[in-house]
């Protein structure tokens, strides 16, 4: 289907994941729902936005639960080609002093009246990528730490370029879902010769996760090692002065930071204090 993108995009929604249909596997669970839903939305209304993500080419299984409760998995094949549309835009990162080939595919989210929102997916299965490098898109949260903090490069510094690359070039607000999305502002930086306050007008930060431990941290050297071409010489004023918090870098980016329900939000700003927190509680 034929894109035509408005001359002024509403909103850029980041999410390392999305529920596009049920059976394709850019999702684990709530996080995601609420992305999709929100885009949904956002066509059924007509409103001019735009979904970020990664598409992951790892194992994909199914769950099943039997009779007595106990879960089975089975192994399933599943094929981008059959619903997303692969598209020749490309673009490069330096990665732990790497480059790594970025291309992407698109998934239409079609409204109630036909308007459409397209989802962007972030690939690195290329074959001029190293195997490591081909392994940031592998598995949707990668658990070990150098694949997760270049997943996180991916798609904060990879998804503010890639749509430049696409022609996105005017857009209100950059919406980051959850602290995954932590890169964003670093990559707006560049843009708006770091200054802060111009990059916090467009910025704004959804938090989901209840418990501390459940927030992306990384050491500062170990941060450096993989992303230094994207880190400011000022991130420790912005992401804590302690350890790189993707979601204190995030919040401090943002002129709204928001929880999903009225209770979360009191949990978050217990977690979070002297931070600004409100709540939206997803009516879908």
């Amino acid at each position: 289907m034929a894109l035509t993108k408005p001359a002024l995009t509403e909103v850029a929604y980041f999410s390392m994941e999305f529920m596009l249909e049920s059976d394709i596997p850019t999702y684990a669970g709530g996080l995601g729902v609420l992305a999709g839903d929100l885009l949904r939305s956002c066509a059924d209304m007509g409103i001019s936005a735009v979904g970020v993500t990664l598409v992951y080419n790892g194992n994909i299984f199914s769950q099943h639960i039997e009779p007595d409760g106990s879960q089975t998995f089975k192994s399933v094949d599943w094929r981008k080609v059959d619903q997303l549309t692969k598209l020749t835009e490309r673009i490069s990162l330096t990665i732990h002093n790497e480059e790594v080939h970025v291309g992407v595919w698109r998934y239409d989210i079609v409204g109630l009246t036909g308007f459409v929102v397209p989802v962007y997916l972030l690939d690195t299965s290329f074959e001029e990528n190293s195997q490591w490098a081909q392994n940031i898109s592998q598995n949707l949260y990668a658990d070990q730490g150098d694949l997760r903090i270049a997943q996180e490069i991916v798609l904060g510094i990879g998804g503010v370029k890639m749509l430049r690359k696409l022609g996105y070039g005017d857009i209100r607000t950059y919406h980051m879902n959850e602290g995954h999305c932590g890169f964003v502002p670093l990559a707006l930086l560049e843009e708006h010769g770091y200054q802060d306050a111009e990059v916090r007008k467009l910025c704004s930060f959804t938090t989901h996760t209840p418990i501390p431990e459940g927030h992306d941290t990384f050491d500062y050297a170990f941060a450096h090692t993989y992303g230094e071409k994207y880190i400011p010489w000022h991130i420790k004023d912005i992401a804590s002065q302690e350890i790189f918090h993707m979601t204190k870098l995030a919040m401090n980016m943002s002129k709204h930071t928001n929880a999903v329900s009225h209770k979360h939000m009191k949990v978050s700003q217990h977690i979070f204090p002297g931070f600004t927190i409100g709540a939206i509680t997803n009516g879908v």
